[in-house]
């Protein structure tokens, strides 16, 4: 079940409960400000520094070598500076993440927090070799795209049971046992919260379809597109998680789809065992 990004009664029909939490008000002042003809560089930074976790969470993300920048930023004002105040904007969504959760009482989930990082970095790493799509849109992406598995785990007590059972569940979609058992699944909350915090439509739309990739990925889809090629970012991140964490467990989703992938970006098959080679080195040493 995925739903239309334009339908927003079924949208709010398929919440059930679930706790979305609010746009952070950091985020809404930064959107003001981008929505003005000559946005101020030095109040959006401004704003940013006098949070000193969250100028130390960006400025982290900025300088990792994941990132790709040939030299060393010191300053939140210089990373605004340097990349964008959008670009800016996406890592501050991705550092503001987690303690807007925490502040709305989602069940604190350790393993789940440490695998969206994984595949956050991962998803920032491909997209920087592989494709066009700008580095901190696919760390974004990333750390959003499974963000309804545990506002669900806060809402449903057993959750954590269907989400295991999904796991291992061959045939089928991720979400399907999901829909069965609470008529919404983690993807279409994921692109309700995402929509909320105004993601970009790219990412929403990827968030909204991360699980019928076997729809969106079929033959003749043109090479470069922005939502296809976000998607399979992120399952070659999302595998290359897998493999570091749990190698020796089977993924079912990546043995349906990842010849799909693979020749969708277009790697050969030594090109893709060396990216997902030094992906799994650079996830292990996070």
């Amino acid at each position: 079940m995925s739903v239309a990004a334009d339908d927003t009664q079924e949208l709010e029909k398929l919440i059930h409960g679930v706790q979305i939490p609010p746009q952070p008000e950091i985020l809404v002042e930064i959107d003001k400000e981008l929505r003005q003809e000559d946005p101020d560089v030095s109040r959006a930074a401004g704003l940013i520094r006098s949070d000193v976790s969250l100028s130390a969470g960006v400025l982290k993300v900025v300088n990792s070598a994941r990132f790709g920048l040939r030299m060393r930023v010191e300053s939140v004002h210089q990373a605004v500076t340097l990349l964008g105040l959008n670009c800016i904007r996406n890592l501050l969504s991705a550092v503001v993440l987690k303690r807007s959760m925490a502040a709305a009482g989602v069940s604190d989930m350790p393993r789940y927090w440490d695998s969206a990082v994984a595949i956050a970095s991962a998803s920032m790493e491909v997209a920087r070799r592989v494709t066009r799509i700008l580095p901190d849109e696919a760390y974004t992406l990333g750390l959003f795209c499974d963000v309804g598995i545990p506002l669900l785990a806060g809402r449903y007590p057993d959750y954590l049971k269907t989400l295991r059972m999904a796991n291992s569940r061959e045939g089928g979609r991720f979400t399907d046992l999901e829909d069965e058992r609470y008529q919404t699944n983690h993807a279409v909350i994921g692109f309700y919260m995402a929509s909320s915090w105004h993601l970009s439509p790219a990412n929403k739309a990827a968030i909204n379809s991360h699980h019928n990739v076997d729809e969106i990925l079929g033959k003749n889809v043109p090479a470069g597109r922005e939502v296809e090629t976000r998607l399979a970012i992120l399952k070659l991140a999302e595998h290359a998680e897998h493999l570091c964490n749990r190698p020796q467990a089977h993924d079912p989703e990546w043995a349906q789809l990842g010849p799909q992938i693979i020749d969708y970006l277009g790697l050969s098959e030594p090109d893709y065992q060396d990216l997902m080679a030094d992906l799994i080195e650079q996830l292990k040493a996070l």
